[in-house]
């Protein structure tokens, strides 16, 4: 059975110098790459984190941050933790685990976490967190977003992720998944791990280009900004009368897999049984005075998603309004506005 390598405990300062290069020109990010460090030598934040792709859709994340000492020495603890953890087909309760009776679990205010745990109960510097995705994402493009979010650190290429000393194997019952080691001297000054972008920015107004995200946008009245998380750029949380939608911001790359799997996914995401073609064909709506294609999905237990797909050089965003289905056709309008306030900052990539 393929175990989580302790040989990194102690990690020395040389461990991991082959994975620091140059962000590759073909992959495709979200985010501003942070001036790199001089050296690992600066390193004072660690992240190890499990990724498990769990049956046709379903992505786990478990995740250990903080300061580098105290991420190495609940390290052993995390990995019997990942071990322990089995998925299970009840969507109510997807997943069981043996959390170490010391232990404290945290509420946590990103909704789309499954859980938050502080494995030292007076250190709140070092965190696990849980998330858990119903589509999944490529591992470079999480492990970059982490190297910019989390640990300041220049970004990796494709051929790093095959050095042993970054990506291993590690084992959840019987499902088989990557351990991703890595280290840095921090976000930037003022930007804690994780942290929103660009918080409490006033409804109606665009967003400044100070902003990490190369678009700027106009918020609708009554959309609260809840920020990104991981494969989401950005977020809104809409409410009315006890039902709720959210807005969010993607990104991908200019190639994420053939139209009618993409088309089948996000009927899926609504409840929807999957079709064997692209019928009706998506309307056009305009995106920075681009026409792109927009999807309107109503599934059959009250949910519905309003979705709008925007090419621009080697990225392809995509826009989304989903949630209970009343709430969606009360804010359809607003979406459709937001979506054509959006103007790009930069050359496109």
């Amino acid at each position: 059975m393929p175990r989580l390598s302790l040989r990194w405990l102690p990690l020395v300062a040389a461990v991991g110098l082959f994975a620091l290069a140059g962000c590759d020109q073909e992959d495709v990010h979200s985010y501003d790459v942070p001036k790199p460090a001089a050296s690992l030598g600066e390193a004072r934040v660690k992240l190890l984190a499990a990724v498990f792709d769990v049956g046709d859709k379903d992505q786990w994340y478990f995740k250990l941050l903080g300061p580098r000492a105290d991420v190495e020495a609940h390290a052993a603890a995390f990995a019997k933790f990942v071990e322990s953890a089995r998925f299970l087909s009840d969507p109510k309760n997807p997943v069981v685990w043996d959390v170490p009776p010391t232990w404290e679990k945290a509420e946590s205010e990103q909704k789309m976490r499954f859980a938050t745990f502080h494995p030292d109960p007076k250190n709140h510097a070092v965190e696990l967190t849980v998330f858990r995705f119903d589509q999944k994402s490529p591992l470079l493009d999480n492990v970059n977003r982490w190297c910019d979010r989390d640990l300041g650190r220049p970004h990796l290429r494709k051929p790093d992720l095959e050095d042993e000393a970054v990506v291993t194997a590690i084992k959840a019952g019987d499902k088989l998944g990557k351990l991703v080691t890595l280290d840095g001297p921090g976000p930037r000054k003022g930007k804690h791990p994780m942290a929103g972008l660009g918080k409490g920015k006033e409804a109606g107004h665009p967003a400044p280009e100070a902003e990490k995200l190369p678009l700027t946008y106009a918020v609708p009245e009554g959309w609260k900004e809840t920020g990104p998380r991981p494969m989401i750029a950005n977020a809104f949380a809409i409410g009315d009368g006890g039902k709720s939608a959210e807005a969010q911001i993607t990104t991908l790359g200019a190639s994420f897999g053939d139209a009618l799997t993409n088309h089948n996914r996000w009927r899926g995401q609504v409840g929807l049984p999957p079709v064997k073609s692209i019928d009706p064909r998506p309307t056009s709506i305009k995106v920075n005075d681009v026409a792109s294609d927009y999807y309107d999905f109503v599934g059959p237990q009250g949910k519905r998603m309003l979705l709008v797909v925007a090419h621009r050089g080697q990225q392809t965003w995509f826009f989304k309004l989903i949630g209970d289905a009343q709430v969606v056709a009360d804010h359809k309008g607003k979406f459709e506005s937001f979506v054509q306030s959006v103007k790009f900052t930069g050359a496109a990539e």
